[in-house]
């Protein structure tokens, strides 16, 4: 939903922030005191996200809920997941 150290409104979330990924869960080696970004671009592969479950990874959805994401969604579904404005519709059996 935030990256490219852009600030959008809840109104640029057109897919609406129930349907827009804020955070992940990563396994990375990140200071929990220097929490970063990683890096999105949808024309690259999309990133590894998860590490702490076997299955999958918590996620943050910009309406404040917090749901699993198994680690066989579709890259599509989570592509659409992650960008704000590109009009998908994903049901929630989709992850």
């Amino acid at each position: 939903m935030l990256g490219n150290g852009d600030k959008p409104s809840e109104r640029d979330v057109t897919d609406g922030t129930s349907n827009t990924i804020l955070v992940v869960e990563a396994q990375r080696d990140v200071p929990l005191t220097k929490p970063e970004d990683i890096p999105f671009d949808p024309k690259l592969p999309l990133p590894q996200i998860g590490g702490f479950t076997p299955d999958g990874a918590n996620v943050l959805f910009g309406d404040g809920s917090v749901r699993y994401i198994r680690k066989t969604i579709s890259p599509a579904a989570l592509k659409a997941l992650i960008t704000r404005a590109g009009g998908e519709v994903i049901r929630s059996d989709a992850y």
